[in-house]
Order: C-alpha cells, then sequence, then structure tokens
C-alpha cells in the first residue's frame, strides 16, 4: 500500500506518514482494548462453578493418564508446566504417557522432540499402546498374539491427531511459529511438549550467556502457550547431586531432586505454574518411582508413588 502511494508522484509525503501513523496508533488502540478486562468480569468463574456442580469428582482439566496426578493438578491445565529429573531417569516416558493419554481420547499434541528421533517416540507409543516392547534386543521371536496386539496398536496411533519435530537444530522462534502455524490449521491444540528445553537453540546463541537464553526461552514457551490457551509442558534436565550414604542398606541412596537443581536457569523455577520432579533409584530400584509436585501455582503440591516398568518405559499409578 505504502509502496504504491510512494511510486505515485501526486501523493505528498505528509500524507504518507500521516496514514502510517493513523494505522500505528490503531493499532496500539487495539492492542490496548485487548489487554484490559473489567476487574468484576466473573463469567467464566461462573461457567466453572457451574460445570464443577453439574460434573463433581470429575477432571477439569486434559487428563495426563495418570490418576493420583490429575487428582492434584485437576489435570493438566492451561498453563507452564516444568517436568524435571536427572538423565535417563524417564522425563521423555512421561511426555509419552501423557501424549498417548491425551491422544487416545481425541486431544491434539505437538511434540519437539530435539533429542529423541521421531520413530523412537513411535516406538515408545506402540510398545506402551499394545503392551509389547518392540525397541532393543529380542532373544526370540514375536508370537502371533503379540504382533496382533502390535498391529492393533499401530491402527489406533493412526487416527491420532499428533505431530512430532524431530530436527535437533530446532530454534525457539521455530516453535513458536510452527506452534502458531499448526493452531491456526487444526483450531485447537490439547497440549504442546518440548523434549528439552537445555537444547532449544536461540538465533546467535552464546554459551557464555546460556543461562540468560534458557530464562528468556522460559519466557517465550510460556508466553506461547498462553497465547494457544493449552497446556505447555517443558522438559528440563537437573544437576547431578551428591547422594547420601545409608549405613543400614550399605549404599549411598540417591538425593531426592529440589526446584533449585533445574539445571542452566533460574527462571524455570520462577516461571513454571507446576513444578514435577521425577525421582528413581535407577541402580538399585528402577521400578519405584516417585513424581514430587514441588510447585503448584493453584493447587495442592506433595509426592506421588508410581511404578516404573522399564520394559515398557511407562510410568504406572501405584
Amino acid at each position: 500500500k505504502y509502496h504504491e502511494m510512494a511510486n505515485d508522484a501526486e501523493t505528498d509525503f505528509s500524507e504518507i506518514l500521516s496514514s502510517w501513523q493513523g494505522e500505528c496508533l490503531q493499532v496500539k488502540v487495539n492492542a490496548s482494548n485487548g489487554t484490559f478486562q473489567h476487574g468484576s468480569n466473573f463469567k467464566s468463574i461462573n461457567e466453572e462453578i457451574a460445570w464443577r456442580t453439574k460434573n463433581p469428582g470429575k477432571i477439569r482439566g486434559v487428563e495426563t493418564g495418570y490418576h493420583q496426578l490429575d487428582m492434584m493438578l485437576d489435570g493438566l491445565q492451561p498453563q507452564y508446566h516444568i517436568i524435571g529429573a536427572r538423565p535417563s531417569v524417564g522425563k521423555t516416558a512421561v511426555l509419552c504417557d501423557m501424549t498417548s493419554a491425551i491422544c487416545t481420547k481425541g486431544g491434539s499434541a505437538l511434540i519437539f522432540s530435539l533429542e529423541m528421533k521421531a520413530d523412537k517416540i513411535r516406538q515408545r507409543m506402540i510398545t506402551s499402546t499394545s503392551r509389547v516392547p518392540i525397541s532393543g534386543f529380542q532373544d526370540r521371536p514375536y508370537t502371533i498374539t503379540e504382533l496382533n496386539s502390535i498391529t492393533k496398536a499401530q491402527n489406533d496411533i493412526q487416527k491420532w491427531s499428533w505431530w512430532i519435530n524431530e530436527n535437533p537444530a530446532t530454534t525457539i522462534s521455530d516453535i513458536e511459529s510452527q506452534s502458531i502455524s499448526m493452531f491456526r490449521e487444526l483450531g485447537k491444540i490439547d497440549f504442546i511438549g518440548v523434549d528439552y528445553i537445555g537444547i532449544v537453540k536461540v538465533v546467535g546463541s552464546n554459551p557464555k550467556f546460556k543461562r540468560l537464553e534458557v530464562d528468556d526461552i522460559s519466557a517465550r514457551l510460556k508466553a506461547l502457550g498462553k497465547t494457544i490457551d493449552c497446556p505447555m509442558v517443558v522438559l528440563s534436565q537437573m544437576t547431578r547431586q551428591e547422594g547420601v550414604y545409608n549405613k543400614e542398606l550399605g549404599r549411598t541412596l540417591e538425593k531426592r531432586p529440589e526446584l533449585s537443581s533445574l539445571k542452566e536457569s533460574g527462571g524455570l523455577e520462577a516461571d513454571a505454574d507446576v513444578a514435577i520432579l521425577l525421582h528413581r533409584d535407577i541402580r538399585y530400584e528402577p521400578e519405584k518411582a516417585e513424581f514430587i509436585v514441588a510447585k503448584n501455582r493453584n493447587g495442592r503440591t506433595g509426592d506421588i508413588q508410581m511404578t516404573y516398568n522399564p520394559q515398557l518405559t511407562t510410568f504406572r499409578d501405584q
């Protein structure tokens, strides 16, 4: 528009400038109208009260597949969730479990898997759905029953509304633009998962400012989830802490993780609406697990005892 006006010899430059300034002002006005709401607007609150009155005992948010966690969080809300754990404890397994539970019930999910290939994610989904391990060494052929279970699982998963980005060089700008694009295409997204925040790239990244970059990425992911109005679940590594020696057992016990152990960022602890820390002694008690809800901005915190199945790479309520 302004290019055509500028090429028109009869158009005065002051008119172009005035028109441009007027449109900029209108943009500011529109933005302002979207910023403030009347303090006594109780419409959404009353709708929630009415829903809870009609649906006592039901989960309001997106169900994770973990009953105890859903009861504590009231399901995943359109908030910013951090899941932290040391390597190999099971962060990706939780992300896959949640995605499976959501998509099985007709929800839609976007997964940004910067660490694991898409086929590995698919293998995990088939395994958890069929209850037949399909990755790793097999010391015998699959039975007919197992093959039928795998085929049925694949047929079920094909119906899911889910997408995976496996590009290890994905930047925060990529996550923002691709999520917005998918949201416009689908009209609704129920879940976004990022695995994991420490390897999300920033254009012009500088290792000297890694902590500041992670803080910025965290803030932008939180804002993205708020814009799309869906649960944003972001995985984070945790620093390894020295264990505590137990004389009775004669061995060193893994120290329980704390919020302050979230790696490379103080912003994660501050930004998170919900922070879930995974605890599992992968050497001595690999099947015993604990979900530590260390932060829940709008509800209860506490510890949840879980069971981990190493063959199926899934967590289950104890």
